[in-house]
């Protein structure tokens, strides 16, 4: 396995189509038995899918389907902690 290529449609409920809705995000296999993880902007409406690519650059058939989580941000992230000063 060599990476994973995303496929996303623009609005939840939409059908993700395998070479029609192929975006530019080329997600990298990560250190085996570690679950690659895909970052997005909040407030996205979108379907999105990911099919696996070998070295040779074989393409598997579509993963299942998955809507984006809608809505706004609104917790920070924690405080800093451990600050030091030399």
């Amino acid at each position: 396995m060599d990476h994973y290529n995303l496929y996303t449609c623009p609005t939840v409920g939409c059908t993700v189509v395998k070479g029609v809705n192929k975006s530019s995000v080329v997600v990298l296999q990560p250190a085996v038995g570690v679950s690659p993880t895909i970052s997005y902007s909040l407030g996205l409406t979108s379907s999105v899918a990911v099919t696996a690519v070998d070295k040779t650059g074989n393409e598997s058939g579509l993963s299942n389907q998955a809507s984006l989580p809608t809505g706004t941000d609104t917790l920070a992230p924690a405080s800093p902690t451990n600050l030091t000063v030399k």
